[in-house]
């Protein structure tokens, strides 16, 4: 799918880039967290002429919350997060 989005893109293909981003918006159907940017791209897709708009903004709806969910926590934040789960155990503990 990722090709094809690039082809489409690319080309600017306004009814390959509809189809695509209706398949991709499918994938996150179940996924209650991505409601909201499924919602942003059925608009898009009702509005948008351009085939590469339409991808871009699927992109950054869909996709890009969902990368920064999944970025990894450097070492550093994850000491950070593990004092203060300890520190607020022994707070509530006693």
């Amino acid at each position: 799918m990722h090709a094809a989005l690039a082809r489409a893109r690319a080309s600017d293909d306004r009814d390959a880039a509809r189809a695509l981003v209706a398949r991709l918006a499918a994938l996150y159907e179940g996924r209650a967290e991505t409601a909201r940017a499924r919602a942003e791209v059925a608009e898009a897709r009702a509005a948008i002429v351009d085939g590469r708009d339409l991808i871009d903004i699927a992109e950054r709806a869909l996709l890009t919350p969902l990368d920064r969910k999944r970025k990894p926590k450097s070492p550093r934040r994850r000491a950070a997060s593990r004092w203060s789960r300890r520190s607020a155990h022994a707070r509530f503990s006693t």
